[in-house]
Formats: C-alpha cells, structure tokens, sequence
C-alpha cells in the first residue's frame, strides 16, 4: 500500500481534520503557564508559615526569661502592695528577725547577771558567736575601757577587728545579727552592757543597755529593774543595806524609813557618781539625819525632800561653792567639807541659816574667822564621839 492510499485509509477512520489544532495548543500554554504561578504560590506559603513560628518561638522564650513565673496571675493592687512592702523588709533585714534575733537575744537577757565576771562572760556568751576582749577607747571622751564584744548570726565574709566601727548598714547587709558589748571596770567587776541589733522592719537600731546602777534600759527606753526589787540605784541600794544591814537586793519602801546614817561611796568607781531617783523614796526616808557622799553629787530636788536631814558631808571633787545646794541645805546644822573640793568662802557658807557646827581647812577658807563671828563654830576634824 502506498503513502497516498495509507492517508486516505486513516482519513476515513479519523478524519481529514488535525486532532491538535493551533487552538489547543495556546490553550496549552496558557494552562502550563497558570499551572507553574499556583506551584510557585503553594511551595511559599510553608515557608511564611516557618518564619511565623520562629518568630513567636523567640518572642516567647524572651518574655519567659524575663518574667518569674509568666502562667502566674497577677495579684491585686493591695496584695501587690503588701508583697512588695515584705519583700522590701526582707531585704532590708537579711537576718531573720523572728526565728534568730528575738530568740537570742531574749536569751542574752536571760543570761546577763550584773555578778558575771570577765572569764564567766566570756565562757557563757561565747558559746553563741564570736568574742574579743580588749582595752576599747572611746573616740569621743578618749577614756579607754576593757570591753568584750560578742557577734551572732556573722556572715563568713564578716571579719571582726578590735576597734572597728559597726554601723546599721553591717546589720541591713546581714554582715552581723547581734551585737552584744560588755564594759568592765576591772576583770572581776562589770560597769555596763548593751544589746544592738536591727529592728524586725530594718529601718532603724535597736539598743539595749544594761547599767551599773541595776537597770535594764529597753529598746523604747523603758527601763525594768532587774537586780533590786525596789527601783533605785544599785550603789544607793548597797549602801543603805549597809546601813541597817539588810540585803540590797530584797529592800522594800517600808526599809527606807528604818535608815538613820546613809554613806554613799563612789570612790572606787570612774568618775563622779551622779545619784538618781523619784522624790517618794527619797521622802520616805523620814529618819535619815545624816548624809555623806563620797565622790557623788546628788540633785537639790532629792535632797530638799529628806525631811530631817540634819548633818552633811561631801568628800571629793564634787563641791566648789555651796551655791548649787544652799537651798536644799537650808535645814542643815552640821556641814563638813574638809576632804571636798570646796573654794568658796565664809560668806558662801553663811548661806545656809541654821548651820552651828563646820568642818573646813582653813587654809582654804581664809576668812573662817568670820564665821565664828556669827555664832558657827569652826572646827578643823570632826568631833570625836
């Protein structure tokens, strides 16, 4: 069969017309051409969604590390307050107020006994932290005194030194919870203590003290008296023991009224004794004829108020005129102040109406002379008995 007879043959059984016409083939392209634009915006879309994702994954990991906890609700305006108020206190008292600082030192307190030697303090309240003993001096009044400092609740970075001065900031920074300072008058005598610490909210210093006097001053300056049952000074309470020899430590008001000649000595002590009180005990002393204080000066209230007060003696640096007790000495008939400090003169002494008996050098008073003048008699030492 040839090539003619072959293209009529299949004409008939397909047709004369071409099956792929010009037509089909533009629609061809055009549809190839779309089909490529949808791929390429399909093959797109995953990669957007990616990015998306990294996105929020970042910006989630950034808020996390910056919040303490992000799934926590927030708390009301008034319990965000009380939170932060806490949290302030807390920072600014690193050492737990309630469950170390009170505790201790109640038992610091209960520890303290005004009998404590120097080996026995350091025995009992070494056992609760660090301890020194040494000659302190002090920078204002330049005196120098043997002190024993105890520290509690100190931090390993704390070092304490002879001499160093501890401020709040060591307490708020928690370098130190306690402090608690003895100060002696000699190894077998204790003149004072305090107690320092931080405040259970941080913001201020709490002291302490304890005075040689018998006295527990508290951290509102209360004072509680807590060698004597009656509420007077230790030296004052010694010495009219001494005098109707009783315990000091058990003296009661009515005990008072039984005191007829009353010697306060300060010799031994530092310094001028400057004897305090309230004007009930002093009054009640209704049978104290005769005073005599050594090395200590008392206050012209507390001494117009001893109803029959009748000799006086000073001794020591405490006197130089009469002019600071002429008024409470009013009474007076008996006044001998040879071993004072006296300068004043006759004139000075005359101040005091009902006196008839003085004991003076007369080489300080050199007018004496006149004194005898008006009807006192003059003598050089106390009249023998």
């Amino acid at each position: 069969m040839n090539k003619n007879n072959l293209k009529k043959s299949l004409d008939r059984k397909i047709g004369e017309k071409p099956l792929f016409t010009n037509a089909d083939r533009e629609r061809f392209y055009e549809w190839k051409q779309n089909a490529n634009h949808k791929k390429r915006r399909f093959t797109a879309f995953p990669k957007v969604v990616s990015a998306l994702f990294f996105i929020c994954l970042v910006s989630g990991f950034i808020y996390y590390a910056g919040s303490d906890n992000p799934f926590q609700q927030p708390l009301p305006p008034e319990q965000s307050a009380d939170k932060e108020n806490q949290e302030q206190n807390e920072s600014n008292n690193p050492i737990d107020y309630s469950s170390k600082v009170n505790p201790r030192s109640e038992e610091i307190k209960e520890d303290f006994s005004y009998d404590l030697t120097l080996q026995e303090a350091k025995s009992l309240f070494g056992k609760y932290g660090e301890g020194l003993t040494y000659d302190k001096t002090n920078k204002s009044t330049g005196k120098t005194n043997l002190t024993s400092e105890f520290v509690y609740f100190k931090s390993d970075e704390f070092d304490h030194m002879k001499n160093m001065s501890i401020g709040k900031e060591d307490f708020q920074q928690g370098n130190l919870g306690i402090l608690f300072q003895i100060t002696w008058k000699n190894e077998n005598e204790l003149q004072s203590a305090m107690l320092t610490y931080l405040s259970k909210n941080g913001e201020r210093i709490v002291t302490e003290k304890f005075t040689s006097y018998g006295y527990f001053e508290g951290k509102d300056q209360e004072r509680v008296q807590l060698k004597y049952t009656l509420d007077m000074q230790g030296l004052v309470l010694e010495s009219i023991g001494e005098s109707i020899n009783k315990n000091p430590e058990s003296l009661t008001k009515d005990d008072l009224q039984e005191v007829e000649t009353l010697k306060i000595d300060a010799s031994e002590s530092s310094g001028i004794y400057d004897v305090k009180g309230n004007l009930e005990h002093f009054s009640s002393m209704s049978q104290l004829t005769s005073l005599t204080l050594n090395q200590a000066i008392i206050p012209e209230h507390l001494l117009e108020v001893i109803p029959n007060l009748d000799n006086m003696t000073f001794i020591g640096p405490t006197l130089n005129d009469l002019s600071s007790v002429s008024a409470s000495l009013d009474k007076i008939t008996y006044l001998d102040i040879k071993e004072s400090s006296f300068r004043g003169n006759a004139e000075d002494i005359m101040e005091l109406e009902n006196l008839e008996i003085v004991i003076l050098d007369k080489s300080t008073v050199t007018d004496w002379e006149k004194l005898e003048q008006n009807g006192i008699t003059v003598l050089e030492n106390p009249p023998s008995n």
